[in-house]
């Protein structure tokens, strides 16, 4: 077993802090079985005013685990409803969520599936094969990619053995032997079988098959979130003079990330991973070329609304912080002459040369709120043209 992190985000973290006091970690070997606490009284998470994502460091975790969390009040024992699961080796990604890309390649009903690492479910016996044996689930490796049927033959009730083969010409590959009474993991660390997850009585050649559909690994998907983060990255800091240089960081961390930023993240990253699966330039429409996002943002009609859609929601990022707030505090700023609405600062009586007030320097428009000060307003050297010099005043 090796250390895993598992980050969980508390996007509502002023309401939940409220009622909560902790974070309380779950976990399981497979996806859908069951949680046990992994925490105790002094590891649960407390939770921080502001603070929207949480590190668990797992010292005894596995790649292939799966974590659940819920809230906690200590008082009076309070617990809030579950939430997750996650897989703890899914590395943490900084602008969106791998599950918001997945909704994205979900949502758009005239794209390809695609299908990532993960779990198959609810396998069932070869038919006219001893026993009953049934297999709830299997788990990939998140590094796992391709298509392949699986083998898992029996050698009698307890004992079996894998093998992978591609297609029926070519001679299958052994991963590994194991037993139903145990935990299975293969050779090559891509499959694992939770003892659990048997139901039914094997035989002596007893057969559970399934065929894998993976397009892509989880892990390269997470890979192409990172570009798209970079990406973005890229255009907003082309259309807005940032003064704190950034060089190998992001932008912007988890916790003050602007929800714009992540939705078009989450679009690019889908339409990245998309495009690299399905290769459709033989189509007539289709761009030559389907990374060129500006060539495929001018297609209406099918995937290449992604990128549309995600500069849409730049471009309004753009200019709400060109327009409205400053970038580098968030505060609104104003736009104008400085003091517009201000009156004259003295009164004519008892000022000589003053006439009716002071009159007001010409100071271009600014945009920083910050600057509003009455600083340097009534330096000497800008009432000398109006009063002329110090000893002309008389009182």
């Amino acid at each position: 077993m090796a250390l895993t992190r598992v980050t969980i985000p508390v996007p509502d973290i002023e309401t939940v802090i409220e009622s909560y006091e902790y974070i309380l970690v779950y976990r399981s070997e497979t996806k859908y079985g069951t949680y046990t606490e992994i925490t105790d009284s002094a590891t649960r998470i407390d939770l921080i005013e502001d603070q929207c994502f949480y590190d668990y460091d797992d010292e005894t975790g596995s790649e292939f685990y799966w974590y659940k969390w819920c809230y906690y009040e200590d008082t009076e024992a309070l617990s809030s409803k579950f939430y997750g699961p996650i897989q703890g080796s899914t590395p943490g990604t900084t602008y969106c969520q791998f599950d918001s890309v997945e909704r994205e390649l979900r949502s758009n009903k005239q794209v390809g599936r695609i299908r990532f690492s993960g779990s198959y479910k609810n396998l069932r016996h070869s038919k006219n094969t001893a026993g009953t044996i049934n297999l709830k689930e299997v788990t990939l490796n998140p590094e796992y990619c391709g298509r392949e049927r699986f083998k898992i033959t029996f050698t009698d009730e307890d004992d079996f053995t894998v093998t992978v083969g591609e297609e029926p010409s070519i001679e299958p590959r052994n991963i590994g032997s194991g037993k139903n009474s145990a935990d299975f993991i293969s050779d090559d660390n891509m499959l694992r079988i939770q003892h659990d997850s048997w139901t039914g009585t094997a035989a002596n050649g007893s057969i559970v098959e399934f065929e894998t559909d993976s397009h892509m690994s989880t892990m390269d998907a997470i890979k192409f979130i990172q570009d798209s983060e970079i990406l973005v990255d890229m255009i907003i800091e082309r259309n807005l003079t940032f003064t704190e240089e950034k060089r190998y960081d992001l932008r912007f961390t988890r916790e003050d990330v602007p929800k714009a930023i992540g939705i078009a993240t989450a679009k690019f990253a889908a339409f990245f991973i998309y495009s690299s699966i399905y290769n459709e330039q033989a189509q007539t429409g289709i761009p030559t070329n389907l990374n060129d996002i500006t060539a495929g943002s001018r297609r209406p009609d099918d995937f290449s609304s992604w990128p549309r859609q995600a500069m849409f929601y730049l471009d309004a990022f753009v200019k709400k912080y060109t327009e409205k707030f400053n970038i580098n505090t968030g505060n609104p700023v104003t736009t104008g002459p400085r003091w517009r609405g201000h009156g004259n600062l003295f009164d004519a009586g008892g000022v000589a040369y003053v006439g009716d007030g002071l009159m007001l320097p010409e100071i271009d428009a600014f945009r920083e709120a910050a600057s509003m000060t009455y600083d340097n307003l009534l330096d000497w050297d800008l009432m000398i043209p109006y009063i002329g010099s110090y000893e002309s005043v008389t009182y």
